[in-house]
């Protein structure tokens, strides 16, 4: 016999009828469309600088390096500082840095090494949205829709992964590398407009569970735990030397002072 409590669980859809939580989901999913063309860009640029399987491998050597360094500090981010905020500020430094990479490809001037730099920064930065966008989901959809939540932005962002994947070489083909990089910057002003769009209630934006559990002067201790705690997971140690292997193999390599066309 069925459980009588399950003709009362929410519809799949019931998220949806939030207006905060349905901002949140077009704003992040179309800015991941943004994502997806300008990384594909990258890939291609330095494919076509180095001519190296090894040299377009590093981009995404690095961008898993940065988040494995930027997530201890992102989560202890997240619980002191208003998310909102948070996810502003982040979209904010990407756009910064993509606008950067977007005009030195204009004027033909991008190297590889601003490339992986910004892929860096970009992925270790970025390691503070995931955090602050399930911060706000917990608050402001019931509980009961919380694993409904969780469900549609899973699927709706596998979706969006394997459809702006599917068509960004096509873009990228297309228009050009530093045209791509512009879209992307594009993307990043539409969830902008749409944070701003969020009418969240002030328990919604901070956290004063967490800055009771963890006082200010908690802060850096706990980010050095979250690292010691990475120092001691082999596979991630082993991410990292085949990262830096790679790089020094590379260097020897590539030819000084080139220049992306």
């Amino acid at each position: 016999m069925l459980d009588s409590s399950a003709s009362h669980a929410p519809r799949w859809w019931a998220p949806l009828r939030n207006r905060n939580f349905l901002i949140l989901l077009v704003g992040g999913n179309l800015s991941a469309w943004g994502d997806a063309i300008y990384f594909i860009a990258l890939l291609w640029m330095v494919y076509q600088d180095t001519h190296s399987v090894i040299g377009t491998a590093i981009v995404s050597a690095i961008q898993r390096l940065g988040n494995v360094m930027g997530g201890p500090l992102a989560g202890v981010y997240v619980d002191r500082w208003d998310r909102r905020r948070a996810m502003v500020g982040v979209t904010l430094v990407n756009m910064a840095v993509v606008l950067s990479l977007a005009m030195l490809a204009l004027w033909h001037i991008l190297t590889v090494w601003p490339i992986y730099a910004a892929v860096f920064l970009l992925s270790g930065v970025g390691m503070v949205g995931g955090p602050a966008f399930h911060s706000i989901m917990s608050r402001i959809l019931p509980r009961d829709q919380l694993a409904t939540g969780n469900g549609l932005r899973e699927s709706v962002g596998a979706a969006n992964g394997f459809f702006s994947q599917s068509v960004g070489g096509i873009v990228v083909g297309a228009m050009g590398a530093s045209a791509s990089f512009f879209l992307d910057v594009g993307s990043f002003v539409f969830a902008l407009g749409s944070y701003w769009l969020l009418s969240l209630p002030p328990e919604a934006r901070t956290a004063p569970l967490g800055r009771e559990a963890r006082p200010h002067g908690r802060f850096w201790p706990e980010v050095k735990d979250g690292w010691l705690a990475l120092r001691q997971d082999r596979l991630m140690l082993a991410l990292a030397g085949i990262c830096r292997h790679a790089r020094r193999r590379h260097h020897r390599r590539a030819v000084s002072g080139g220049r992306l066309s």
